[in-house]
């Protein structure tokens, strides 16, 4: 088994990559109807248990989003932590602001204020689209890329 069913959890959530030497199924919860609202909230979790981390976890990406540290949840900070060079490669795929991977950018926010808002004042789409879950985005390069290697 791959999957551990947890029915008493709550949210949205999760491991990152399989871990064959762990000895047990991974613990993935999707939690109804919440979690099963939108289809990208599904394949976001998903695509965590394939290796996919969030889009704004990158390391590169304070060069297109900046953290609200102080209008986040306490709890959640370790949330909106950034991926080591050494870590990760993003496969030379653009920063997706509409990845199914990013957070919307009231994530965890504990005061209703943003949590993640765009450097760079041509990233319109940030407020809008940032973080969606309806469709496909660039990301589907990070996936193309990723089986390449």
């Amino acid at each position: 088994r791959v999957f551990k069913k947890r029915e008493k959890d709550q949210g949205c959530y999760a491991m990152i990559g399989y871990r064959p030497k762990l000895g047990k199924p991974l613990p993935v919860n999707l939690q109804s109807p919440e979690c099963l609202r939108h289809q990208g909230t599904i394949q976001h979790e998903l695509l965590h248990v394939l290796g996919l981390m969030h889009e704004q976890a990158r390391p590169d990406r304070d060069t297109y989003v900046k953290i609200l540290w102080d209008n986040v949840e306490p709890q959640y900070k370790n949330d909106f932590g950034k991926a080591r060079k050494t870590e990760v490669t993003t496969f030379d795929v653009p920063y997706d602001y509409r990845s199914v991977m990013h957070y919307p950018k009231y994530a965890f926010s504990k005061n209703g204020k943003d949590t993640i808002v765009a450097v760079s004042r041509g990233s319109g789409l940030l407020g809008l689209l940032q973080g969606q879950r309806d469709d496909p985005s660039i990301d589907m390069g990070q996936r193309e890329a990723a089986t390449d290697g």
